[in-house]
């Protein structure tokens, strides 16, 4: 019975002890980091220490001066995969970007930049709650966001038809006063039916001598 036992608390302290590697500080580490200018990016390496693949991660970054003394800190929550025992590198948002800060470790040639160092610390991973957050942000979306290319389509067909109901009304006016429908049509293409037809009532009725007989001159 007291073998028995010992045998149940060492498979107690086995369980406990995967479970919280799975959720331990090492779980997945930080290979490299790099912000250099004029980039307002920076890139972070994270490598998966477990053997379940990563969908999502939650991550701290603390950002220090050369002095080691805090100046800030962010919460980062990406959708990212990673394998098993694999290192994928993610774009953040860079660190103060408004004054060209760059991580020490990748400077450049512009030396009167500040410089800052990085401390990381994970939160979570394969958290269910981002999910549950993207899922509602994106049904929000959906809901409220109009469908902004039918209603353009919709313009433009209305737009199309006032225009060729227009040039319709032009080429029957060149036609009543006499004139070339086809040439007054083309002229609606070149500058609107509206000029068009203000221009035809303008000039009226095209004037033909040939309807003049040689009685009327007597």
């Amino acid at each position: 019975m007291k073998n028995f036992k010992i045998y149940l608390i060492a498979i107690s302290i086995c369980l406990m002890s995967s479970i919280a590697f799975g959720a331990s500080k090492d779980s997945v580490e930080m290979v490299s980091f790099t912000q250099k200018f004029p980039v307002d990016e920076a890139t972070i390496a994270l490598k998966n220490n477990t053997n379940q693949t990563i969908h999502n991660i939650t991550f701290t970054l603390e950002y220090l001066n050369m002095k080691g003394v805090q100046q800030d800190y962010k919460t980062f929550n990406e959708e990212v995969e990673i394998a098993p025992g694999m290192t994928k590198s993610i774009e953040i948002p860079g660190y103060d970007t408004e004054h060209n800060a760059e991580y020490y470790k990748t400077t450049t040639s512009y030396s009167d930049f500040p410089h800052f160092k990085v401390n990381y610390k994970l939160d979570a991973i394969n958290s269910e709650e981002p999910a549950k957050e993207r899922s509602i942000s994106k049904n929000s979306n959906e809901i409220f966001t109009p469908d902004t290319s039918s209603v353009g389509m919709l313009v433009v067909f209305i737009f199309l038809g006032i225009f060729g109901l227009m040039q319709a009304v032009v080429i029957y006016m060149a036609q009543k006063r006499g004139r070339n429908a086809a040439g007054w049509f083309l002229l609606t293409l070149i500058f609107t039916p509206i000029p068009i037809a203000v221009v035809l009532l303008l000039i009226g009725s095209k004037v033909r001598f040939d309807q003049y007989t040689p009685d009327r001159f007597q």
